[in-house]
């Protein structure tokens, strides 16, 4: 009996330094591929994922597989990236949580969808702060643009590479919406983010987060009755079908920058960390130019199909709407009232 439960012992001793020693080889493996852990040599062969919610054929994804070549071209093969767009590599909330953690190494997303976490950058998404692409162009290549890529690297973990863009927002719907009025009670899809959600319910709008991929669907089943999206997505993703009815609204301007993991970034080799910058800058302020073109004649395409769009007869009421969100908002975050008076100043 003595024998059987040494034996016993010796057995359990053996499987638990087995364990230890598959563990322990585990976490180098894990530290070994964490981002930013170990500088990596001049000469090694560098692949990354590039994840985003974009319709295939945007003017957003035509850029990103612009970028994919040019980063392997300038670097001669050592930056490997691909190109995963349409929520291929998961939702936007997932893909922003992702560039934060290092999982997913650059996706593209608003800086809206900040929040509490950089409260500051996430004033960009407030209504009508933006009311033109000048001012857009203004914000994004001077002093503004590099500070926003500062504070949401100290925040977050993710440094801002470029700024591309997905312009300013309408409400696609089932019915016509001409004035204010004509929001009240109406399921309204929205990003899924407080910003978004609160410039809605000051609208008048019933507020429903949903999903990009979702967003179809929700429409033609009745789960919302309209949707806030940006002309290049409504027509890469045919939200047109199911509403039939667009307004301009231009309620708030929808920014695209490009995140990239920072610890990641900086794990890069000097050369290679510039070639990665510099073509980001390049390639996204085209970029923004080609959005804006797509824009005007995707909605020329859509009123062709027989999509009827509108002026709002009322847009003093909504751009107060806007301003009453600005000011609850340096109300509630004092850090962001300069920078906000500052893009106000833009004008």
């Amino acid at each position: 009996m003595g024998s059987k439960v040494k034996q016993d012992r010796k057995k359990m001793v053996s499987v638990h330094l087995r364990v230890v020693a598959l563990s322990a080889l585990v976490a180098v493996v894990m530290l070994a591929l964490s981002p930013g852990t170990t500088a990596l040599a001049a000469t090694d062969v560098i692949s990354f994922r590039i994840g985003h919610v974009e319709p295939i054929g945007s003017p957003m994804n035509n850029s990103m597989e612009e970028w994919v070549k040019l980063l392997k071209e300038r670097s001669n093969g050592r930056l490997r990236p691909s190109n995963f767009p349409a929520s291929q590599a998961g939702n936007f909330i997932q893909l922003i949580d992702a560039s934060r953690m290092g999982t997913i190494e650059v996706t593209a997303g608003g800086l809206d969808a900040e929040g509490k976490l950089s409260p500051v950058t996430a004033a960009l998404g407030i209504g009508y702060l933006i009311n033109s692409y000048e001012q857009v162009d203004r914000i994004f290549e001077g002093p503004i643009g590099k500070m926003l890529a500062e504070e949401l690297k100290k925040r977050t973990g993710v440094y801002i590479a470029a700024y591309g863009e997905a312009g300013f927002r309408t409400i696609a719907s089932k019915k016509p919406i001409l004035k204010l009025e004509d929001l009240k009670g109406k399921k309204i899809r929205v990003p899924e983010g407080p910003i978004n959600i609160r410039l809605l319910q000051l609208l008048g709008g019933n507020a429903t987060p949903v999903a990009y991929a979702e967003i179809y669907i929700s429409l033609q089943t009745g789960v919302v009755d309209a949707a806030d999206v940006n002309i290049p997505e409504t027509f890469g993703y045919k939200l047109y079908e199911p509403t039939g009815h667009i307004i301009l609204s231009s309620h708030w301007y929808q920014n695209k920058p490009i995140r990239v993991n920072a610890r990641w970034l900086d794990g890069l080799p000097a050369d290679l960390r510039k070639i990665f910058i510099d073509t980001a800058v390049e390639v996204f302020a085209r970029q923004r130019k080609a959005n804006r073109t797509a824009t005007d004649e995707y909605i020329q395409k859509m009123k062709a199909l027989g999509v009827k769009f509108y002026e709002a007869e009322d847009k003093a009421a909504w751009i107060k709407a806007g301003v009453q969100q600005q000011e609850e908002y340096m109300k509630e975050y004092p850090e962001a009232a300069d920078l906000i008076k500052q893009i106000r100043a833009l004008k």
